[in-house]
């Protein structure tokens, strides 16, 4: 039977409304319609990012940034839903892939509509309730034709439906609200879209679920760092002053490496039980990536962000980057990390966040107040830069050498207690 003929008879079947002969599909990889997924909400999460410019004057004020931030969580929820759905259920055929692209193009749609403004917000609401709705659908559809849904499987469908579905009323009716209350009741929606979260319940994840959510995150990840390193591309000036992309490019690509090595050398899957505080992990780290970009662009743009300068909120990010990976510390392989592993990452948070404080603008003020080596305040702005982003890659790239030197070290320990064990293990059978 060829692949035309199995798809034919999945949608007869789904025709017919005969039931599956398996309570679910798990899946051991992520598939290509996935990774083309991510694909799309990288590129709206692109596209949400350019509201942070779209404003008058330089400085970008807190309502600005909340409105980035509403819409990045909302494009992250709708992620880990379908996430979920398809670590549960797997991807069956034709209408499972009809249904995603369904999503991707209301997310295209949703995400072109958001200004500060909001003139759009109907077009914005609409689209998300779409969403919703078609994920709910979608849902039920699945679980209908299932032979023998377990009792698990029904809570979280009856879960489902009622999250969702209230997630949809609630954004139908803030528009029978003024703008400020509307808001708020769109902020209420959008949190209680994460009672989907308890999704699973306490059940644990089999290997092949494990498997599948892992590479799905990681997929997210390394889609995220790519375009990061793209949009800088894309702000390279024609005046072929190569330092900032390059140092740009460096600390990001070592920030890369240090995940890199987290999830094919440290990360247990076996620690992942029921997988939702690795996603949410995964979704923070994301969101620091993707704020990495907004800091790239407020600082070869000129603006600020709440009164900090753009370079200073791009260190900030990689600080706070690389003190998230604590965050792994309950997934690791070895349960005792080396205190370099720990104390690399705080220190190298720390040198890049002194660049956020009063530490340059002191020595930028000392610079141009005693005129030293005949700095103009122009001149000494563009040196403290220079220095912050050397200090930035120094101390990224120190984390990752360390991070390989504990590696190997974390690597060798474990397997001389393994041999000892298996040494005290052979003499107490010597001994019966």
């Amino acid at each position: 039977m060829n692949n035309f003929e199995r798809i034919g008879n999945k949608l007869y079947a789904l025709a017919a409304g005969k039931k599956s002969s398996r309570a679910h599909q798990s899946l051991s990889k992520a598939t290509l319609v996935e990774l083309f997924f991510d694909l799309v909400l990288v590129f709206c999460i692109r596209t949400i990012g350019g509201v942070l410019t779209d404003v008058e004057g330089s400085n970008i004020d807190w309502y600005t940034y909340y409105t980035f931030c509403f819409t990045f969580v909302l494009l992250i929820q709708i992620w880990f839903n379908s996430t979920v759905f398809m670590n549960r259920l797997g991807v069956g055929g034709l209408p499972d892939i009809v249904f995603l692209f369904t999503t991707m193009f209301l997310l295209i749609v949703m995400t072109q509509a958001i200004s500060t403004s909001w003139e759009h917000y109907a077009i914005y609401n609409i689209c998300w309730v779409l969403i919703t709705v078609n994920m709910a659908v979608h849902w039920l559809i699945r679980y209908r034709h299932m032979a023998h849904p377990t009792e698990q499987m029904k809570r979280d469908t009856r879960m489902v439906m009622v999250a969702l579905g209230i997630q949809a009323i609630l954004v139908l009716a803030s528009h029978a609200l003024p703008k400020n209350p509307a808001q708020i009741v769109c902020l209420v929606a959008l949190l209680s879209g994460f009672s989907f979260w308890n999704v699973g319940g306490k059940d644990e994840l089999n290997e092949e679920n494990r498997e599948h959510l892992t590479e799905r995150c990681a997929l997210l990840m390394v889609i995220m760092f790519g375009e990061t390193l793209i949009n800088f591309g894309a702000k390279v000036g024609t005046d072929l002053d190569l330092f900032r992309p390059i140092m740009h490019f460096l600390i990001i690509a070592g920030m890369f490496l240090i995940y890199i090595n987290e999830i094919a050398n440290l990360f247990d899957t076996d620690s992942l039980h029921g997988g939702r505080l690795y996603m949410a992990i995964s979704a923070w780290l994301t969101f620091c990536v993707a704020n990495l970009s907004v800091g790239y662009e407020l600082a070869t743009d000129g603006f600020s962000l709440m009164g900090l300068g753009g370079n200073a909120f791009f260190c900030l990010c990689i600080a706070v980057y690389l003190l998230s990976f604590l965050l792994f510390l309950p997934f690791n392989k070895y349960k005792h990390p080396s205190k370099k592993w720990i104390v690399a990452r705080i220190i190298a948070s720390l040198l890049v966040f002194m660049q956020t404080s009063t530490v340059v603008s002191a020595a930028q003020s000392f610079l141009t107040e005693t005129g030293f080596l005949g700095v103009t305040a122009e001149t000494a702005e563009i040196v403290m830069m220079r220095v912050m982003m050397i200090v930035a890659v120094i101390a990224v790239y120190a984390v990752v050498v360390i991070d390989r030197i504990a590696l190997r070290r974390a690597k060798a320990k474990a397997a001389l207690e393994a041999s000892e064990e298996c040494e005290m293990a052979e003499s107490a059978l010597t001994e019966e």
